[in-house]
């Protein structure tokens, strides 16, 4: 829990620091934005903080909120003891896992066609790249429900299939 506070104090620094500064947190890809190449440095001096980026982001999303909501008394706090009981469940871990799945490459070409020098036949090749990856996405439905089942935390209850109601 230590471990979790440390981490939950830098992060916060980190993010008054950019506000205090006029920085904007977000950059046109995560990798370059300002939040996490402030903690990626900063993660130099800090080894829980190193830890902690390296997690998965689901696990790393539950104990955010667990941290948050034990540490502070406020309406805040109670949306994430909330939220935390929302990441329990299979549903939430599944329909993450999918947005994360198909918008990953949405976003990438996304922000690759918004370059202010690229032409036509760069935008056209790269949204037929992006309908071909999409295509093929969906042709791996069961391989990616399977990769769910292996991935999914410990802490998140097992998948159940719906009750089926019967016809009077």
């Amino acid at each position: 829990m230590e471990n979790a506070r440390s981490t939950l104090m830098a992060t916060s620094k980190t993010l008054r620091f950019l506000y205090r500064q006029g920085l904007s947190i977000q950059g046109h890809e995560d990798v370059s934005s300002n939040f996490i190449q402030l903690l990626e440095l900063r993660k130099e001096d800090m080894p829980n903080l190193r830890e902690w980026m390296g997690r998965s982001s689901y696990k790393w999303l539950a104990e955010l909120f667990e941290t948050y909501s034990e540490e502070y008394s406020s309406d805040a706090a109670s949306k994430c003891a909330g939220y935390l009981g929302t990441t329990q469940h299979f549903r939430t871990f599944f329909f993450l896992n999918l947005y994360c799945h198909v918008m990953s490459p949405v976003e990438e070409v996304n922000v690759k066609i918004q370059c202010p020098h690229i032409g036509v036949t760069e935008v056209e090749s790269k949204l037929s790249y992006l309908i071909y990856i999409l295509e093929e996405k969906h042709g791996g439905s069961e391989q990616f429900w399977q990769k769910c089942l292996e991935e999914k935390p410990t802490h998140v209850e097992e998948p159940q299939l719906s009750r089926r109601r019967r016809i009077p």
